[in-house]
């Protein structure tokens, strides 16, 4: 099982990349994500969020990669009109700005 075999949503901005986990029955290894990284020499670091918490829409100056580990997040993509839900195991991917 490897990170990189995902399914790809289709129908989101340039360099916005939503990369479904194709195993709902199995959880994504921790140990697999921090290996994902590492491989790539990228710093990472964990968060989590309570119920129903909101952030006001912002931007980084950098290519953000997130994962959602355990529970669901939903992310606002304000020029595309459209939001996506991340659930165990999927990956979104951001591009600076």
């Amino acid at each position: 099982m490897t990170v990189e075999r995902e399914f790809v949503e289709p129908d989101l901005p340039d360099g916005v990349q939503l990369i479904r986990w194709p195993h709902p029955t199995r959880r994504l290894p921790e140990d697999e994500v921090t290996r994902f990284f590492d491989a790539r020499g990228v710093h990472y670091s964990r968060w989590s969020n309570g119920p129903n918490e909101i952030y006001s829409v912002h931007t980084h100056p950098y290519r953000k990669t997130l994962f959602c580990m355990t529970g669901s997040i939903a992310f606002a993509l304000p020029d595309a009109g459209r939001s996506v839900e991340l659930h165990h195991g999927d990956r979104l991917i951001l591009p600076p700005g």
